[in-house]
């Protein structure tokens, strides 16, 4: 899905890891295991 935060910038995480290198698929991992922990909800 489309994710409007400031990384990803309305874009999907598919769309963010083929663009990118590796830094790309970490930061896109990371950033979605934090929304699935609760660490970004509300914020």
């Amino acid at each position: 899905m489309k994710n409007e935060n400031f990384f990803f910038d309305g874009r999907t995480p598919l769309e963010v890891m083929a663009q990118g290198g590796m830094i790309s698929l970490y930061e896109t991992y990371r950033r979605i295991e934090q929304i699935h922990c609760g660490e970004l909800m509300g914020k």
